[in-house]
């Protein structure tokens, strides 16, 4: 004759509950900037990568006369563990608001796209390469645009 023995042992267990989804919030925090500079006869180029380290290319002079240069920035806040993909838009052109325009290309994301978010805010910095002409063709002043990024996560 066989013996059947039965053993059980009861034991509550919790578990932390996975916070709620909730949409992503996307806040710019700084501008695309290049400070100050001047173009003499032929132009060239400007860079400040996603890291804000400004260089130029041709016959551009880049000056530090308290003006700043820095990537543009955004801050990300949405659940940890979101994959974010970031695309960057199209080149765009910058004006003075008189005729005077400037190329400007982005390019450069940190962190590398795509990505997990591993807490509630991320910061997000991106670089652009702005092209600029001689001193007729771009005169001195301020040139503005509109850069379009976008974010997308799952």
């Amino acid at each position: 004759m066989g013996v059947l023995i039965i053993s059980g042992i009861v034991q509550n267990l919790y578990a932390q509950p996975e916070n709620p989804p909730r949409p992503m919030v996307i806040t710019s925090t700084s501008s695309l900037s290049f400070g100050v500079f001047s173009s003499e006869i032929t132009g060239g180029t400007i860079q400040v990568d996603e890291y804000g380290v400004r260089t130029s290319s041709g016959d551009i002079v880049l000056y530090n006369l308290g003006y700043l240069y820095y990537p543009a920035s955004f801050q990300v806040d949405v659940n940890p563990g979101h994959i974010i993909t970031i695309t960057l838009g199209p080149d765009i052109l910058l004006s003075d608001g008189v005729g005077h325009t400037m190329n400007l290309e982005l390019n450069g994301i940190y962190p590398l796209s795509p990505f997990v978010t591993t807490t509630d805010i991320t910061d997000i910095y991106v670089g652009g390469v702005l092209t600029v002409g001689n001193m007729m063709t771009n005169p001195p002043g301020t040139y503005n645009g509109t850069i379009t990024v976008i974010f997308n996560y799952q």
